[in-house]
């Protein structure tokens, strides 16, 4: 990292790159350092920690345990990653301001923690800065752990991001959790022209890794019921997860590849179909895009979650 002062963007996922990459072209200014960090070294994190080279000086790409693997006691095993960080960061300076994702993960607080900087500004985690039931909107950090935390040398939790910093990136229109949001597009204008023809590509939305067999289940439904044969896999996953489908191998998230595809085919239209995806939202407001969601083929006694009914009025339709 450079020695001089500059301004630092941290990542945990492709779509943070994706929109870290906006902020910078909004701001017309580059990042003097970017830091992609992942516990799921894949192709994919890996391009898009590359990618990350358009709008940054320099990059760094770390590939670090699970948030919660922990050897050890756990406050000891965050005390020392806290000071292993600060060493390792220690020939960066200080930043004049430091870019993260609202992230509920251990290590944007750990990294917030080890950097010395002026300035914080956060920008959207997905759907959980606007999705009612995500963990964001729950109940406030509770007291045990933001004692954890301190002990820990750590002075950094979702509400205190929020608290401190200037201001907020979102790429969504709907209420943000987060205060002094800037509008962000992320896709407007992407597809290029065309009205589509007969040409439909059909497309599944890879689950998360840890998604629970209820999803599992009914995406393979979906699967036979519209006639899809392939899936783009999760940005984590590291081998197949769906038997009998096809494993799109692409180092792109949805997003990248289906804009890529429609912008190259202008009679070709896409109806994708996935469980709760942000890119499913993120895809719903382009042309000659249907985003399909299976919240309620899921847990059908529950209806649709809250998620469902913001998912709806992004455009994402609903299959009950």
């Amino acid at each position: 990292m450079s020695r001089a002062a500059g301004r630092l963007c941290i990542c945990l996922t492709p779509l943070h790159v994706l929109i870290a990459r906006r902020i910078a072209g909004g701001e017309r200014r580059r990042f003097s350092t970017g830091l992609f960090v992942t516990s799921a070294d894949n192709d994919k994190q890996r391009h898009y920690a590359q990618r990350m080279r358009e709008f940054c000086d320099a990059v760094e790409y770390r590939v670090l345990p699970g948030e919660h693997s922990y050897r050890g006691p756990k406050l000891p095993a965050v005390w020392l990653r806290r000071l292993k960080y600060r060493w390792l960061l220690r020939r960066a300076g200080r930043f004049s301001a430091v870019y993260a994702p609202s992230s509920n993960n251990h290590y944007v607080y750990i990294l917030l923690a080890a950097l010395h900087f002026d300035e914080l500004v956060s920008y959207d985690d997905g759907l959980l800065n606007i999705n009612p039931d995500s963990p964001l909107f729950r109940a406030p950090t509770r007291w045990r752990a933001r004692v954890f935390l301190r002990l820990a040398g750590v002075d950094y939790w979702p509400e205190r991001i929020r608290e401190r910093a200037a201001r907020h990136y979102s790429i969504y229109d709907a209420q943000n959790i987060c205060s002094r949001v800037v509008r962000l597009g992320l896709l407007e204008g992407a597809a290029g022209q065309g009205q589509g023809g007969g040409t439909v590509d059909r497309i599944l939305l890879g689950p998360a890794p840890e998604a629970g067999a209820a999803v599992f289940d009914a995406l393979r439904r979906a699967a036979l019921r519209f006639s899809v044969g392939r899936y783009l896999p999760h940005p984590r996953e590291t081998r197949p997860v769906l038997d009998g489908l096809e494993c799109v191998q692409t180092p792109l998230v949805a997003e990248d590849y289906v804009l890529g595809r429609l912008e190259a085919d202008p009679g070709l239209r896409f109806e994708i179909y996935g469980y709760d995806s942000a890119a499913l939202v993120n895809l719903a407001a382009v042309p000659r895009v249907r985003a399909f969601s299976l919240l309620q083929q899921a847990a059908p006694s529950r209806g649709a979650p809250p998620l469902g009914g913001l998912m709806r009025s992004c455009g994402v339709e609903l299959i009950a």
